[in-house]
């Protein structure tokens, strides 16, 4: 199942992606919750899709896959640090430093955009 959230009307739906068209799933649930149903009711769920509203894919809007409350980026856990010294110069070992003072940012949550919006300059 290829899910979607997508904007109709002015409202964020869930849909499945299918035969070019985005189906609407008639649930409550997000995509997330979806993922998490046991497979039968994933299933069911998604045969009764497009019952209430289908659209062309290349006509829908298309909206970040989730809705995150907080966003953290903790730039790589430690085998992704050790991968990228291993391409620098020197013994390839990760720095003392990284272990005290893992390096972290907060991203705005708000600040995601769907798959073919244009990304606003900042």
């Amino acid at each position: 199942m290829k899910l979607a959230r997508y904007e109709h009307a002015g409202h964020a739906l869930l849909g499945v992606v299918r035969d070019g068209e985005v189906r609407d799933l008639d649930t409550r649930l997000d995509v997330l919750e979806v993922l998490g149903l046991p497979r039968p009711e994933r299933d069911a769920l998604e045969s009764s899709a497009g019952r209430n509203h289908r659209i062309p894919l290349e006509l829908a809007r298309l909206l970040p896959a989730v809705e995150p409350r907080a966003m953290r980026d903790f730039v790589g856990f430690e085998r992704h640090i050790g991968g990228m010294k291993k391409a620098e110069p020197g013994d390839g070992s990760i720095p003392a430093a990284w272990f005290e003072f893992p390096v972290f940012l907060f991203m705005n949550p708000w600040a995601l955009v769907g798959a073919h919006d244009e990304v606003p300059h900042p």
